[in-house]
């Protein structure tokens, strides 16, 4: 194809970085599957929380003192994992706790898995969610997400809570056969 001019001008814009949306939660590529192995019948994970680039904080006497400068160490570090995730549930259960100090563990695991949503966030207040995705852009499924994603501003008021004791326990292990 002939160019038009026997002078063409182009421009240089200055860079530009754009990022849209990123949507959350999203289901990690290491996170851990359901069904449970042992008994299927239980819904493996209980929840999700976040998990995937969660600033932590780092110290010399770890594996991740990594620096140029071999005296210097960096005091935070992005890290993924179930060991950044769990922090989260584990925040949530304290305060829990400390609204409702007479529920046994397992009522405050029900609040909080009964409270969790399913949907990533909406993108304005009339916007639905959309279902969480797997690493894959999925759609994930209950075996990827459990509950859903941890909502600890939900679980302060849960409505609904299912308390267990030692009893439901061995009822269900008895009858598991």
């Amino acid at each position: 194809m002939p160019c038009s001019s026997r002078s063409p001008v182009g421009t240089i814009s200055p860079v530009r970085t754009e990022i849209g949306p990123k949507p959350a939660p999203t289901m990690a590529a290491f996170s851990s599957r359901g069904p449970n192995i042992i008994a299927p019948q239980i819904l493996k994970p209980d929840i999700t929380a976040p998990g995937v680039d969660i600033l932590a904080s780092n110290s010399e006497a770890t594996l991740f003192a990594i620096s140029t400068d071999r005296n210097a160490t960096l005091p935070f570090i992005a890290m993924s994992g179930t060991s950044m995730s769990c922090p989260h549930v584990a925040g949530v259960m304290g305060l829990l706790r400390k609204l409702y100090p007479n529920w046994s563990p397992a009522a405050i695991r029900s609040t909080i898995m009964t409270t969790a949503k399913r949907l990533a966030a909406a993108s304005t207040r009339t916007t639905p969610g959309k279902p969480i995705k797997d690493a894959d852009k999925e759609e994930a499924t209950p075996f990827a997400y459990g509950s859903g994603h941890i909502q600890p501003d939900l679980a302060v008021e849960p409505g609904l809570v299912y308390d267990m004791d030692v009893g439901d326990y061995l009822t269900f292990l008895c009858s598991y056969g």
